[in-house]
C-alpha cells in the first residue's frame, strides 16, 4: 500500500492493522538478523514485549530515569554486555531521547546494534529518536479504529485482513459512534466502554499482521495534522490550566498533545473514576505480571485524554477527578 502523503506515516512504511502485529514484523526481522537479546525499558505495555519473546528473543529490562525514558548509562552498561542484541526504545507520553541518550542509541547503530524506536506517543514530533525502525500504533491519538505503520523493513511482506481484524475494526467503528453519543448526551457511558473492551479483546487477538482497514485509511487519508495537532494542544492547555488552578502538576507539560500526565496516589482508583464518568485514558499500564519484584513500577501516573472532541465540561469533570486523589509531589 502506497503511504506517500498520508499524514503522520513516514514515506514508504508499511501499514498493518495494530502496534502489536508492526511490533511482530520488526521481531522477526530481528530475528533473521540473529538477534537473540532484547534491551527494552522496565517500564512498558506488555504488547510492546510480548511479540518478540513470541519470536524466542529473550527481553532483558532495563533502568528507566524520571521521565520513564531509557537511562543513558543504564543502557550503555548493557550494550557493552550484550552480543546479539537490539534496543527498544519508546517516546513515552511524547518525550523524546535527551542528548545523553541520544548519543548511547547513536553510538550502537554505530556497532551495528539495531535500534526500534515506538513512536506511538510522540506522533505529532516534528522528528524522533536514532531509528533502524520507527513504529506506531495509529489508533491511541487518532481517530481511527486500527492503524499501524512500521518502517526498516527489508521488503514489504504480504498481509491480508483476517476474521479479528475485521471484528475489532467494526467494534471500534462501534466504539467510536457510541462516543459521540455520548458526549452528546445520548448515550451512556456504560455502552460505549462495552464497545471497547470487545474492540480491544479483538486488537489483542488479532497477532497475524494484516492489512489497515479501509475504514481506517479513509478516515486517516483526510485527517488535517496541523488542526489536529492544535485542537490536541488547545484542550491540554485548557486541562492544564484547570490542574494548576487546583494547585496540580502537569508531568509532561513539553508533550501534552498525547494526554495530560498527573501524579495520584492511587492510579488505579482514579482511572476507575474517570471511567464511571465516560473518561477513557489514553495511555494505562498497569504493572504486568510476573514482573521482577526489585524492578520499581510508576504506579501513580494517570494520563487525562485531550482529543479535540472533549467538550470543557468533560475537561473540567476529569481535572475535578483528579484534584480530590492528586499528590503535590513532583515524578519528574
Amino acid at each position: 500500500m502506497n503511504t506517500c502523503g498520508l499524514p503522520l506515516v513516514p514515506d514508504g512504511a508499511l501499514l498493518v492493522a495494530n502496534g502489536k502485529q508492526a511490533l511482530s514484523l520488526v521481531a522477526q526481522d530481528l530475528r533473521d538478523r540473529g538477534v537473540r537479546t532484547l534491551l527494552a525499558p522496565d517500564f512498558y505495555c506488555l504488547t510492546m514485549i510480548q511479540p518478540f519473546q513470541l519470536e524466542g528473543i529473550t527481553v532483558r529490562h532495563v533502568a528507566t530515569d524520571a521521565r520513564a525514558l531509557l537511562d543513558s548509562q543504564a543502557l550503555a552498561d548493557e550494550l557493552a554486555t550484550g552480543h546479539r542484541v537490539a534496543v527498544l526504545h519508546c517516546e513515552v507520553f511524547g518525550g523524546l531521547a535527551g542528548a545523553r541518550l541520544r548519543d548511547v542509541l547513536e553510538a550502537a547503530q554505530a556497532e551495528g546494534v539495531p535500534v526500534v524506536v515506538d513512536v506511538t506517543h510522540s506522533l505529532f514530533a516534528i522528528s524522533h529518536g536514532p531509528a533502524d525502525y520507527l513504529v506506531a500504533s495509529l489508533r491511541k491519538l487518532l481517530p481511527v479504529p486500527d492503524g499501524a505503520f512500521v518502517t526498516g523493513l527489508p521488503g514489504r511482506p504480504g498481509v491480508a485482513r483476517h476474521e479479528l481484524d475485521a471484528m475489532a475494526t467494526r467494534w471500534g467503528l462501534i466504539a467510536a459512534r457510541r462516543r459521540r453519543d455520548l458526549l452528546t448526551g445520548r448515550g451512556s457511558a456504560t455502552d460505549y466502554l462495552d464497545a471497547v473492551d470487545v474492540a480491544e479483546e479483538a486488537m489483542l487477538g488479532a497477532r497475524a499482521p494484516a492489512s489497515m482497514s479501509r475504514a481506517a485509511l479513509q478516515r486517516l487519508s483526510r485527517l488535517d495534522p496541523d488542526a489536529l495537532r492544535l485542537a490536541r494542544q488547545g484542550n491540554a492547555t485548557y486541562l492544564i490550566e484547570c490542574l494548576t488552578s487546583s494547585g496540580v502538576e502537569a508531568l509532561n507539560p513539553s508533550t501534552p498533545e498525547c494526554g495530560v500526565v498527573v501524579r495520584v496516589e492511587d492510579a488505579p482508583s482514579v482511572e476507575r473514576d474517570l471511567l464511571a464518568a465516560g473518561i477513557l485514558c489514553p495511555i494505562s499500564w498497569p504493572r504486568p505480571p510476573g514482573l521482577r519484584h526489585h524492578i520499581p513500577w510508576p504506579t501513580r501516573w494517570v494520563a487525562l485524554p485531550v482529543d479535540p472532541d472533549l467538550a470543557p465540561q468533560i475537561l473540567d469533570r476529569a481535572a475535578s477527578i483528579v484534584e480530590h486523589a492528586a499528590s503535590p509531589r513532583r515524578s519528574w
